[in-house]
Formats: structure tokens, C-alpha cells, sequence
């Protein structure tokens, strides 16, 4: 399968601002998902020929000119404002035949298939939802339960799933543990815990760093004291969900405690769910020129508003 990624001259301006907004670009959903088929297709014996043709949505996967992978909420749709969504919907149907189409929304999946149902958006091919923990591909919603198996493998699905149905939560990606930013940002999300559990808010970290030296990142109580879980997303397949793109390793780079860095960096960003499933803020140190400690405070201030 080629590359083939979504280009924003070919979607409706209305549609595509919101996102370059937030620097999320329609390229890292497209060549993240790409990729994951790629190495599905890459794993099967090379002359099982009819593999990619057994059904109708394979044959469309191989066949697509174009994968175009959207946000819902802020982007189609923006409370009740649907500006562009016709002339979106129109294109998407004049296209069908050349196009994979997915969704990806911090809902839950029965609230976001409502919104698909009632924005006219129940046919994407792909369904990415529950703050991308879960995937779900053609009309009749099959799981892939191999992705949820991963999530549950990488950073404990079911915990997310669990602390979004008490209240609003906050994802945090950043570089990498032990290191100067990254460091302040775990001691000051362990030294404000207890005001995010007052408001009800869960607070959970991730980073590319590996699993162990994660464990020992956790616990340490110059760190994150072990108030909170910090979760392993090698490879950045978590953070291309939520439109995040993993930098390469850099050669040389060592933590604070002398021991080199082998892995890729994710730019640091933080996510607030609300306990619906809604994003509602997301806010960045690269975009928004903000230090480590001030994603907590800005964090703070908005989940004890929701």
C-alpha cells in the first residue's frame, strides 16, 4: 500500500482550521494508520494473495487514493455550529470510492456514535474513540481487538476507561523521564494531587520511555511519588491517536543521570477529558510557549471549572 495522505488543499477550509490550529496534522493520523496496515499486510505469507481482497473493506483499504482521519468535536463540529459539514459530507460521497473516511473523538463509543447518527457521519470506515482507546472499522463497528490489546499491554486501558466514568481526566505527554522539563512536571502534578482529586480529576502520564525505567520514574518520590501512573507508549502509537508525532532519538542524549536516551520524544502536551469523553482543552510547550509546571496550573484551573 502507498503512503497516500490526506492533502489540505483537496478538504473544505472550514474543516481543516481547527486543526492546523492545534498543529495536528491530517499527515500523522494518515501515515500512523497506513503504517499499522502495512505491517499487518507485512506479517501475512506473501503468497496468501487473496488477503487483502477477501473482503469489501480490504479491497477498499488497498485500492484508497486518500485516508482522511478527522476530529470531531471543534473540528466537523463545534457545539452546535456544522460550518462546512455539507459541503465536507458532499465531497466524502462524490469521493467514496477512492477514500477511507474515520472519525476520531475522545468520546466513548455510544456517544460518539450518536454524534456520527446525528451529523449524518455513520458511515466512516474507521471509528477511533474513549480518548483512542478503542478502534472500530466499517458501519458495523468490528473492534479491533488487537489494538485494544496493545493499549492494555502499553498503558492499562481499562484504567482510563474506569477513571473517565468518575470524573474529568488529564493526559500529559511528555519527552522523556529524568530529564529537567519532565522532571518539574511530575513533582509539581505529585505536589497537587490531592487539589486535582478534590475536583474529582485523574491525572496520567506518558511518555516513549520503556516500561522499567518508567516503574522507577514512578515511584520515585522526587518525581512522581507514586501518586499517579505514568504509562509506556514505545513507538508513539498512543500519540499519533491524539494527532501527536514522535521525534526520532537523539544521538547523545543522556538524562540527568548520565544514562543515555534511546528512545523518541513525544512534544509535550497535555489533554483535558471531561468525564463525557470530551476534550476540552488541549495545550502545548510548543505552541503555546507555556513551561512544564504551567501545564499543571492551567490543568488545575480547568478541571476545577468543569
Amino acid at each position: 500500500m502507498r503512503p497516500a495522505t490526506a492533502r489540505p488543499s483537496r478538504v473544505p477550509r472550514a474543516v481543516i482550521g481547527e486543526l492546523q490550529r492545534h498543529a495536528c496534522t491530517w499527515n500523522t493520523h494518515a501515515e500512523k494508520y497506513i503504517e499499522m496496515i502495512n505491517e499487518l499486510f507485512a506479517k501475512k505469507d506473501a503468497t496468501d494473495k487473496n488477503f487483502m481482497h477477501k473482503t469489501a473493506y480490504g479491497k477498499k483499504l488497498f485500492k484508497a487514493k486518500l485516508f482522511v482521519i478527522s476530529d470531531l468535536d471543534g473540528t466537523l463540529i463545534e457545539n452546535d455550529k456544522t460550518d462546512g459539514l455539507e459541503e465536507f459530507k458532499q465531497w466524502l460521497k462524490e469521493h467514496k470510492n477512492e477514500i477511507v473516511f474515520g472519525i476520531a473523538s475522545g468520546r466513548n463509543r455510544g456517544i460518539t456514535e450518536e454524534a456520527l447518527n446525528n451529523h449524518g457521519l455513520n458511515n466512516a470506515d474507521v471509528m477511533i474513540c474513549s480518548a483512542g482507546s478503542e478502534i472500530y472499522y466499517t458501519e458495523k463497528l468490528i473492534p479491533d481487538y488487537g489494538y485494544e490489546s496493545y493499549i492494555d499491554y502499553q498503558w492499562k486501558r481499562e484504567e482510563l476507561k474506569k477513571a473517565l466514568e468518575k470524573g474529568p481526566v488529564v493526559v500529559y505527554f511528555y519527552p522523556a523521564a529524568y530529564t529537567g522539563g519532565c522532571d518539574l512536571e511530575a513533582h509539581t502534578f505529585a505536589e497537587m494531587k490531592d487539589k486535582f482529586t478534590a475536583a474529582g480529576a485523574t491525572i496520567i502520564g506518558v511518555s516513549a520511555d520503556d516500561i522499567e525505567r518508567l516503574k522507577s520514574f514512578s515511584s520515585n518520590p522526587d518525581y512522581c511519588a507514586g501518586k499517579f501512573p505514568v504509562a509506556s507508549d514505545d513507538g508513539g502509537k498512543i500519540a499519533a491517536t491524539y494527532g501527536l508525532e514522535l521525534t526520532p532519538a537523539k544521538t547523545g542524549a543522556k538524562d540527568v543521570t548520565g544514562q543515555e536516551i534511546n528512545h523518541g520524544f513525544i512534544p509535550r502536551t497535555t489533554f483535558v477529558i471531561n468525564k463525557n469523553d470530551e476534550i476540552v482543552a488541549v495545550f502545548s510547550s510548543a505552541t503555546d510557549h507555556i513551561s512544564p509546571d504551567e501545564h499543571v496550573k492551567k490543568s488545575l484551573e480547568i478541571v476545577t471549572s468543569l
